[in-house]
């Protein structure tokens, strides 16, 4: 799986200091992204947002590993 398919923090364009997390379905043969990103969102349907990049980033880091345990158990 490349790294652009995996959750990962980046800057919230709709919240100015704000962060989300984002991730790719599908890179090129480059290993570069195709396509929109998808964004995290929480059960009730709104994005995911974080006041910095350093929670952003532990967020992903659990979604990642529940998603890998997951895959690993199916």
């Amino acid at each position: 799986m490349s790294p652009w398919q995996q959750w990962f923090a980046a800057s919230d364009p709709d919240r100015h200091g704000w962060w989300r997390l984002i991730r790719f379905d599908q890179v090129d043969g480059d290993g570069k992204p195709v396509g929109k990103a998808q964004v995290a969102m929480t059960p009730g349907n709104y994005p995911r947002q974080f006041p910095s990049e350093a929670i952003a980033q532990r967020a992903a880091g659990y979604l990642n590993s529940e998603e890998a345990e997951d895959s690993a158990h199916a």
